[in-house]
């Protein structure tokens, strides 16, 4: 199965810019032949507080229905990066994913916001989100989500197998990758990161083996990742570092008194 990871660094105040090089990019990894594409996280307007404001949609809008049409005519599956999700009087960092028809199979709405930026924008979820696509089941976090291994831990529980992650990182990059080979290592599965290009942040995109070998990686301008998964790698991970069956379950709970 063949996936790929959307790199490209989103223009200010350019939404229908950056609408037209989205649908390039799916394009031309739709030509490559895969059939699972991650896109960055708020692709449509980079990351400025006004920005984000304004440019805040439903998921009826033009952007979402844009996705729709294009997995549908490309009949792959899509995760369309993040957008900032009017809902209910609130803004949310939110991910869709769209299956083959055109259909949104699923939303993530992001749980853990940067303190210093997000979350004076943003409410955050509360949903652990799993999806499927061609039988693998995919769990979906977003950016500052990555920090948080027993909330990856929890989607493993659950049954992920390709770990996807959306994400704007300018600064600490380096950091991000080793977390992102971690998640994949203990939780034994494949991770695919897809970040925005320099000059809006610094590029580096993965996508990662259950063992936690980078399978293919990014430079920092705009490109299409594509990597192949193979399916007997996750069975031997599985086999040879079934680390989530052999850990003892007394102790994986721990609240405010225990500390």
């Amino acid at each position: 199965m063949k996936i790929a990871a959307i790199q490209f660094a989103s223009t200010p105040n350019e939404p229908e810019l950056n609408r037209q090089k989205a649908i390039s990019l799916i394009n031309e990894a739709a030509d490559q032949g895969a059939c699972l594409l991650v896109m960055p996280e708020f692709w449509l307007a980079g990351f400025e507080p006004q920005q984000i404001l304004d440019q805040g949609e439903t998921l009826r809008g033009d952007t979402v229905s844009l996705l729709r049409r294009l997995a549908r005519k490309r009949q792959v599956f899509l995760v369309g990066g993040s957008l900032a999700e009017k809902r209910d009087g609130r803004l949310y960092n939110t991910v869709v994913t769209i299956n083959e028809t055109g259909e949104i199979a699923a939303k993530y709405r992001k749980a853990h916001l940067n303190p210093q930026e997000e979350q004076i924008i943003f409410s955050p979820g509360d949903e652990w989100i799993i999806t499927e696509c061609n039988d693998l089941r995919l769990g979906i976090i977003s950016g500052y989500d990555i920090y948080y291994p027993e909330f990856t831990r929890n989607l493993a529980l659950r049954g992920a197998q390709v770990l996807i992650i959306p994400l704007l990182i300018k600064e600490n990059i380096e950091e991000v990758r080793l977390l992102a080979r971690a998640r994949a290592l203990e939780n034994g599965c494949f991770v695919v990161m897809a970040n925005q290009a320099r000059d809006t942040a610094s590029g580096g995109s993965l996508i990662i083996s259950p063992d936690g070998r980078i399978l293919a990686e990014a430079g920092t301008q705009d490109m299409v990742l594509i990597s192949e998964l193979e399916m007997n790698s996750l069975e031997h991970a599985l086999r040879a570092r079934n680390y989530i069956n052999y850990r003892r379950n007394i102790l994986d709970e721990i609240d405010n008194s225990q500390l």
